[in-house]
């Protein structure tokens, strides 16, 4: 007994302070239960426990928003806030005869939960960077056709994909194996718009988040217009991260997707933009991140044959064509978006912008007498580049116009035009480091320079007084989706949040025995 005694523990305070810390950051690393708790043992504790507690908050129900509150002191310490509103349950539409909600429901659900944390924060003042995560999801939205779906990962690494063991016949999934794809008709509850209600009269600006990331798990359609008025609130934003499902998997009158109007002069015509991306972003934004994610199995297996898909087309038509009849002249919406980040480049030092737009069209709206004195890297989707179904000629003016263009850009650093399907993948890649500029093609089949292409970018690492060295790289991985094609071609910059990334080819994956 005297003997373990003699022998006790050292204690805390004796310990090395490196010893210390490696300590506190395994209990972090591990975060086992409670482990939150241990912040308040010392002020030691807290200032590492309690600053990686605090750190990211994940925000579902309403007892959270106003917890949300009570942070005052701390605040500083907030870096991540993922506000994951929970939405009703609902049926099968092919099962049952019960109503589901609609999506006015959720427009309310959402609307007072966004309304409410901003709110909150724009009580904030703090300085550093804070990031605001949005999205949505509904306890039945992986029950019925939709089990591989991602919405609700909030990770900030890969995770091994599980094991699936999904047999649900009646709901197209045989033995983990997704075998029929699902109506148009139940994909509606994914895909549902939200339009967000008019806030307030001059609400109070919001200088905390500098941030705002809304992936592609959130996979209902923010109706663009419901969009401006919250990002014309942030005033210190410099990061937006924008993941936006395509319009053709969302049922909505085509009335919310008007969004400016007004008379041409000289005519009775009254114009109507109908755009993704075309919004009014904060002037303080230098960062844009927007990637339009797709589906290939549901849309070529299941939407042109859709007789609601079909409906919904012809009523998209005819609407059109009543309006067109009363002088009303609509601009295609990619026109629209490319001039939209044509403009907003110019004030940036980070684009990036894939499926959204095409790079020829972005070409074609930069002003030709610009300088883009701020731009420091570039990244824009062609179909030029689809080598298997483009010819020479459509991608050597593509490099040749694009050559001119980053002469105009005297900090860019990093261009990448690049394009990936299921079946192929490839990107151009021009990065200038310190002593050399490297141009690469690197892709599944071969893109070969002509000499005129090589001149021009020559010229181009010649006007920073560098030497061009060209390289070509074979990609021999298969390509099943777009989250093989950004993984395997190694771009040197964003295109896609990293969990996003994770979930498309977890969800290809999962569905991998009808893609074969």
């Amino acid at each position: 007994m005297e003997q373990f005694r003699r022998s006790k523990v050292p204690e805390w305070s004796s310990l090395p302070s490196e010893i210390r810390n490696a300590i506190l950051d395994t209990i972090v690393d591990l975060r086992l239960p409670g482990w939150s708790a241990l912040a308040s043992v010392s002020k030691e504790w807290q200032s590492v426990i309690g600053a990686s507690n605090l750190a990211k908050l994940k925000l579902r129900k309403e007892s959270c928003f106003n917890g949300l509150k009570t942070i005052v002191q701390q605040r500083h310490l907030v870096k991540h806030i993922y506000l994951s509103i929970e939405l009703q349950s609902y049926s099968c539409h092919g099962c049952t005869s019960s109503p589901r909600p609609k999506h006015e429901d959720y427009d309310h659900i959402i609307g007072q939960a966004i309304d409410t944390v901003t709110s909150i924060l724009s009580t904030w003042e703090t300085e550093g960077p804070l990031t605001l995560d949005l999205n949505a999801r509904s306890p039945s939205d992986t029950n019925y056709w939709a089990k591989n779906f991602r919405f609700d990962d909030d990770h900030d690494a890969d995770a091994p994909i599980p094991e699936t063991g999904w047999h649900d016949p009646i709901h197209g999934w045989q033995k983990g194996v997704q075998t029929d794809p699902p109506e148009f008709s139940e994909l509606q509850q994914l895909f549902m718009p939200v339009v967000l209600g008019r806030p307030a009269e001059n609400p109070p600006p919001i200088t905390a988040v500098t941030c705002l990331v809304i992936r592609r798990q959130f996979r209902r359609y923010f109706v663009p217009s419901s969009l401006d008025p919250l990002l014309g609130r942030f005033h210190r934003l410099t990061d937006l991260i924008y993941e936006p499902w395509p319009l053709l998997y969302t049922h909505v009158h085509p009335g919310y997707l008007m969004d400016t109007r007004y008379f041409k002069r000289d005519t009775e015509e009254v114009v109507v933009y109908i755009r993704v991306v075309g919004m009014p972003f904060p002037i303080t934004l230098k960062r844009l991140v927007i990637f339009r994610d797709d589906n290939d199995f549901l849309q070529a297996a299941n939407f042109p044959q859709d007789s609601e898909v079909q409906q919904e087309a012809q009523h998209h038509i005819q609407w059109r064509q009543d309006r067109q009849d009363s002088g009303v002249l609509f601009v295609d919406n990619e026109v629209k978006d490319s001039r939209g980040l044509a403009q907003i480049s110019l004030k940036l030092e980070e684009l990036s912008a894939s499926f959204v737009v095409d790079a020829e069209d972005f070409f074609e709206f930069c002003v030709k007498d610009r300088t883009w004195d701020h731009l420091r890297s570039l990244a824009l989707t062609s179909r030029s580049l689809d080598v298997g179904n483009a010819d020479q000629h459509d991608s050597d003016a593509l490099l040749l116009d694009m050559s001119t263009l980053v002469l105009r850009m005297p900090l860019l650093k990093t261009f990448v035009l690049w394009h990936g399907r299921q079946g192929g993948a490839g990107a151009f890649i021009y990065n200038r480091t310190e002593k050399y500029a490297h141009m690469v093609w690197r892709g599944t089949q071969q893109l070969d320079f002509s000499p005129e292409v090589l001149e021009a970018w020559s010229n181009v690492a010649k006007f920073h007084s560098l030497e061009l060295r060209v390289r070509h790289e074979s990609i021999k991985e298969k390509i099943r989706c777009r989250g093989d094609a950004i993984h395997y071609l190694g771009l040197p910059c964003q295109v896609i949040q990293p969990t996003s990334l994770w979930q498309v080819r977890m969800e290809e994956t999962a569905s991998r025995g009808t893609r074969s």
